[in-house]
Formats: C-alpha cells, sequence, structure tokens
C-alpha cells in the first residue's frame, strides 16, 4: 500500500504544472530572449540590446571594464552602435548549441554562453577577424520577467 501511496505522489507530482514542466519552460523564455538580443544586436536595436538588464545590472567586459546601472549600459550601447564597427555591421551572436542554463532557484538562472563578434569593417576597409568571450550571466526572475543582473565576460584560452 505505501508504495502505491508513493508512485501516487509522484505521478502527480509529475503532472502538475509548474513541477516537471517549469524548468523547460522558464528555459524557453530564456533561450528566447538571448535570440532577441542577438537579433538586436545585429539590427542596431538600442532598446532590444538595452532591456534585458535590470536596473542595478553590473557588466565587466573581458578586459576588467566595470558598467554599473541600466543607464550606463544604455549609454555603453549607444556608443558601439554609433561607432565605425557597427555601423559596417559589427555585431555579435550567441550560438544557441554554447548555451548552458542552469537554475540555482526559481527565480535565478545562472547563464554560460558564448559571445562572438562578427561582421564589419576596419577604417582602411578591411574585414573585421570574429572574436569570441564566454559570458557568464545570472539572471533574476521578477513577476513574469527574466532580467540579467550580472554579466562576465571571460576570454576564451587559446
Amino acid at each position: 500500500m505505501t508504495k502505491r501511496i508513493a508512485l501516487a505522489i509522484i505521478v502527480v507530482l509529475m503532472l502538475s504544472p509548474g513541477v516537471s514542466a517549469q524548468p523547460a519552460q522558464e528555459e524557453a523564455v530564456l533561450r528566447a530572449l538571448i535570440a532577441a538580443h542577438e537579433h538586436a544586436s545585429a539590427t542596431g536595436d538600442l532598446r532590444g540590446l538595452v532591456d534585458v538588464y535590470s536596473a542595478d545590472a553590473e557588466i565587466v567586459s573581458a578586459t576588467g571594464v566595470v558598467t554599473r546601472g541600466r543607464d550606463a549600459i544604455e549609454t555603453s550601447y549607444r556608443q558601439q552602435l554609433a561607432g565605425a564597427a557597427a555601423k559596417s555591421g559589427r555585431h555579435h551572436t550567441h550560438p544557441p548549441d554554447g548555451i548552458r542554463i542552469r537554475f540555482v532557484t526559481p527565480e535565478v538562472a545562472l547563464i554560460d554562453l558564448p559571445s562572438r563578434n562578427v561582421g564589419g569593417r576596419t577604417a582602411a576597409g578591411a574585414e573585421m577577424p570574429p572574436n569570441e568571450v564566454t559570458l557568464i550571466t545570472v539572471w533574476r526572475k521578477t513577476g513574469a520577467t527574466w532580467l540579467v543582473v550580472s554579466q562576465r565576460a571571460m576570454p576564451i584560452a587559446k
């Protein structure tokens, strides 16, 4: 009898909305946000680049430059979009096969993802070589909204 009760509890938990399906649904939402951010980079959409960050977000670049707060992040992206590289097509991609999502809690996700800068031309007209970093990001869910609260760029070891 005890085994039947345990089995019934397991089945109920597995079929309950938000128990087994929740991580998969949340992962799909996060992957869609990352893809939208990539699209914003390719199209020069400032809002699409910035609005994924929380008001108190912090970004640390691969060179150690720290940018704190969404306003400062917006200023940084605005400068990048106004630069010659972006105007000549330089943008970043996040290949989906390299994205690793782990849920620390239902409201906090740790996401490691590749960020590849591609396209663009130098001032002399030469093609810019691609470069890549790994982003270590922490996302926080507030209500129904996921936002980046921390992002660290790590150089790729060669």
